[in-house]
């Protein structure tokens, strides 16, 4: 057989294709529009608060602050500039004063009580995280339940700065503080 023919055989064997134009560029009312992101908070002269208005939280100087997305149970990650602490702010459904379980670490340390980095009334609960990795930083939760929900402020110091950014942290769960939600029945 003649060596052209060979090669229309081989080529059409491959599937090769005609050259296909680009795909035309996406028009206003093709393009997708950005899903618009509802934080789970504010800041207002210094002050995260809540979406509802209930939780604040001082962001001190030499702090961030980065709010969650709001309908998460993250609504808040405050980092420390000078230790690398960070300070996670929960909050869950229900009143059950148990920390959010988090991966590649075990809550070891549980405990309810009169603890004074939460100025609230009643129980505070208390919890330590000991990560698997020894890399990894521990977490010390405190929860305090309010009107259907469960708040645990977490701190997160790094090893290296393990009691500077405790200490840190603690400071800042210090100006946590929670309102009561209006009365349905009214005044």
């Amino acid at each position: 057989m003649n060596r052209a023919v060979w090669c229309c055989i081989l080529l059409s064997a491959c599937g090769c294709r005609r050259r296909q134009e680009p795909p035309a560029p996406a028009t206003a009312a093709t393009a997708i529009a950005p899903i618009p992101v509802v934080f789970a908070g504010v800041i207002v002269d210094g002050r995260f608060i809540d979406r509802d208005g209930r939780f604040s939280i001082a962001v001190p100087a030499g702090w961030t602050a980065r709010p969650g997305v709001d309908g998460e149970a993250l609504r808040l990650t405050l980092r420390h500039t000078a230790s690398g602490a960070e300070v996670q702010v929960w909050r869950s459904a229900g009143e059950e004063l148990a920390p959010q379980p988090r991966a590649g670490c075990t809550w070891l340390f549980q405990d309810q009580g009169p603890y004074r980095a939460l100025r609230v009334a009643g129980p505070v609960g208390a919890a330590t995280c000991i990560p698997e990795s020894p890399a990894d930083p521990r977490a010390f939760a405190w929860l305090h339940a309010t009107d259907g929900f469960t708040w645990s402020l977490d701190v997160l110091p790094k090893s290296v700065l393990l009691l500077a950014g405790l200490d840190a942290g603690e400071a800042v769960l210090a100006t946590a503080r929670w309102r009561a939600a209006p009365d349905p029945t009214g005044p």
